[in-house]
């Protein structure tokens, strides 16, 4: 139960961090990181170039790895 609980609140953090993200990068995230999606497959399904997969996914982590060390201070 106490696994539960925790995996609970992982949950509840992950999707309290991506509402802090635009609805696009939402989309991105569940393409890229959520189905596995490769930088092309990424590029093409939100009619993006690939540089801008690759330049998203770095905004979008280092945004994400910000948003993380805030709610820890």
């Amino acid at each position: 139960q106490k696994d539960a609980q925790q995996a609970a609140i992982i949950q509840r953090m992950v999707r309290d961090l991506l509402d802090q993200l635009s609805a696009k990068d939402r989309q991105f995230v569940r393409l890229y990181f959520n189905r596995g999606l490769s930088p092309e497959a990424v590029a093409s399904a939100m009619n993006i170039s690939v540089k801008t997969v690759y330049s998203k996914k770095h905004k979008i982590q280092t945004r994400l790895e910000g948003i993380v060390a805030q709610q820890a201070a």
